[in-house]
This record gives structure tokens, sequence and C-alpha cells, in this order.
């Protein structure tokens, strides 16, 4: 009839069980069942019998009663690591917050300074600069002459196959006129 704490609290609200839903149905079962405890102590007399049949149900009641008060604790501390760990998370993202909002700060004054540089580095700069330019005009000229290099050698072989293509069209001809001359002399 009782049945375990949790079922108890979660049948009455359809939800999730409360701490305070299993502390209330542990109340209302406690005074049920030291109604009951009264009828049979009542109806026992005292008699040794009697004491045994009160002594078992105060038994009964006692054990149920640590039943829903484990199921309440349970309840609380599963309510309680919830808690802990929301806070934890909302926590988490405002520090992260602060220390973006930190972030953008210093990287706006860095920006803001001028750059403080000395003359050895500007000359060092210059000089790498200049030796980068160099490079990439000697490789700008490599390129260059690569690819009329590739340029002459296709027309080249564009020239050569015109020729072929002429001689081999020539000869065609000339095989004909021959072959003809020759059926003519025949």
């Amino acid at each position: 009839e009782r049945g375990d704490g949790n079922q108890a609290g979660s049948a009455r609200s359809g939800g999730p069980v409360r701490p305070l839903d299993l502390l209330d149905s542990a109340r209302e079962a406690a005074a049920k069942d030291a109604a009951a405890l009264g009828q049979v102590k009542q109806a026992a007399g005292r008699s040794a019998e009697g004491s045994i049949l009160e002594l078992e149900e105060e038994m009964k009641l006692l054990r149920w009663h640590k039943l829903a008060n484990e199921a309440a604790l349970k309840a609380a501390l599963i309510k309680t690591k919830r808690l802990k760990g929301k806070e934890a998370l909302e926590k988490g993202a405002r520090r992260q917050s602060e220390k973006a909002a930190w972030m953008q700060q210093v990287i706006q004054e860095e920006q803001g300074k001028p750059l403080e540089v000395s003359e050895e580095f500007i000359r060092e700069f210059q000089a790498s600069k200049q030796r980068e330019d160099e490079r990439v005009e000697k490789d700008m000229e490599r390129h260059l002459a690569n690819v009329k290099r590739v340029k002459a050698d296709f027309e080249r072989r564009e020239d050569l196959k015109r020729r072929q293509q002429a001689y081999r069209e020539r000869k065609t001809v000339l095989d004909k006129r021959a072959k003809a001359v020759q059926d003519a002399s025949l």
C-alpha cells in the first residue's frame, strides 16, 4: 500500500521526485501507521501475543520510515549535485567571458601603442626586404625565360609538324603523278 518512497512522490506529482514530497508522504504514512498501531494495541490488549504483534508493527513502521528518509536524502543529494553542476557551468561561462573581454582590452591597448624598434632592427628589416625583393625578381626572370623557352619549343614542334604534313601531302601528289605517268607509258 505504501510502497517505495520514490514511487509515492513521483506518482503524485507525475514528475521528478522532490525531497519535500517524500517527507510529506512519509508523514502521511506515519500517521496512518500510528492509527493502525493504535487499533492493534486495543485489539491485542496486554497479552504476550499482543506485545509481539505490537513490536512487529512498530518494526514495520520503523523500517518504512528508514526507507522514506533514505529516499528523501538521496533525492536531496541529487538535487544538490544538479544545482552545483549548473552553478559550475555558469561560473565557467562567466569566467570565460570575462577573460575574453580582458584579452580584447589588452589587444586594443597594445594596438594603440606605437611600435618601438631599434635602428638595427630597421636596417635588418630593410636588408631582408631587399633580399626578398631580389629573390622574387630573379624567380620572375627565371620563370619568364622558361616560358619563352617552352613557347619557342612549342612553335618549333608546330612548324615541324606543318612541314611534315606538307611533305606528306606533296609526296602523295607526286606519287600519284608518277604512277599516272607510269600507267600512261604502259
